[in-house]
């Protein structure tokens, strides 16, 4: 009678170690994803910066590949975004952390 107690908890336990690994298979695909909003805050020191779109802060590392651009500079670098500047970041979230690939000042209408 115990056993059969027992076996929810063996079946709930084996599908959630189950999954471990299929999540972190997703985290190292090396998708590039999309992410728009507002900056809040840059680190040139850190090589970050920080974005906010809809109440959601995101925080994307800057790594040696990573392109930056504004209205005025095909290639810029992190100290000529803003405070409120309006951007667009293509990303990989990997083992590596949120990186960015590409971000784009949008132009202010």
């Amino acid at each position: 009678m115990k056993i059969y107690r027992l076996i929810p908890a063996i079946i709930t336990a084996a599908s959630l170690l189950g999954a471990i690994p299929v999540y972190a298979a997703e985290l190292n695909t090396n998708k590039t994803m999309s992410y728009s909003g507002k900056v809040t805050t840059t680190s040139p020191t850190a090589e970050t910066i920080t974005v906010l779109h809809n109440g959601w802060t995101e925080t994307f590392r800057i790594g040696r590949d990573t392109k930056l651009s504004t209205p005025e500079k095909s290639e810029a670098s992190l100290k000529d975004f803003a405070f409120g500047d309006k951007v667009n970041v293509q990303y990989q979230d990997n083992a590596n952390g949120v990186t960015a690939i590409n971000i784009r000042e949008k132009a202010s209408k």
